[in-house]
């Protein structure tokens, strides 16, 4: 029988004092998000916790009320459904403050099927599968790759006035398999060979792996918060 354990943790890390970024998951629902409110707007962490809940809401009230053999095609659009709503709300909550204050956010979401896995993401949270001692990045950033001394800009993100388009992407799983959610917090303060010299060392439990790689990044310097959600498929 295929199963999954995980363990999710967010940190604030080391340079930052207040912590944007939001972690939702149940291994029961097979429902995993990690969300980053944008840096540098107001509000973010709301955007992070809103959108989140809004998300989560929305795909268990479908598996809640819709059979479990829902067709591949209805998940996918089930799932880019989901973060186009998400992203009109959180945008007409910011529009109803008198300010118009910008609220934003990334977003990676994953919906496990066994043996698949639906991922939907807008930003720059990735989604890595962890296989046979090989690592690979599942999501790809939507950002614009700027040059020089500035930093790349995201291209997508949960907030937006326009449609969000988010991408959408499936896997096949094994057994002995990992999936690594993670903000930016982490990736941007260990390269892929780093993080996945922390799993070989680490790889006990989702827990233990958690907490290792949190703990890597900001060993790193922790420059910004630090969100990541393990899942060991079993």
């Amino acid at each position: 029988m295929v199963n999954v354990t995980s363990a999710s943790k967010t940190d604030v890390g080391r340079k930052r004092d207040h912590n944007e970024d939001f972690v939702w998951s149940s291994d029961e629902l097979g429902i995993y998000i990690v969300a980053d409110g944008l840096g540098g707007y107001d509000a973010g962490e709301v955007a992070s916790q809103m959108a989140t809940k809004i998300a989560s809401e929305a795909i268990k009230k479908h598996l809640v009320q819709h059979p479990p053999q829902t067709s591949p095609e209805q998940l996918q659009q089930l799932l880019i459904d989901t973060l186009e709503t998400t992203n009109k709300k959180i945008y007409n909550a910011a529009q109803q403050d008198g300010q118009h204050q910008k609220m934003g956010t990334t977003i990676v979401l994953a919906l496990l099927q066994l043996p698949t896995v639906y991922i939907s993401h807008a930003g720059d949270s990735r989604a890595y599968l962890i296989r046979e001692g090989q690592m690979r990045q599942l999501t790809e950033d939507d950002v614009w790759m700027a040059t020089g001394n500035l930093r790349n800009v995201l291209t997508k993100a949960i907030g937006q006035e326009h449609a969000l388009e988010p991408s959408f992407y499936n896997y096949t799983l094994n057994s002995g398999d990992w999936l690594l959610l993670c903000s930016d917090g982490l990736w941007n303060m260990l390269p892929d060979e780093q993080i996945l010299a922390v799993f070989e060392q680490n790889n006990q439990s989702p827990t233990t792996l958690t907490d290792a790689l949190i703990k890597a990044a900001n060993n790193a310097g922790g420059l910004d918060n630090i969100t990541v959600t393990t899942l060991k498929i079993v």
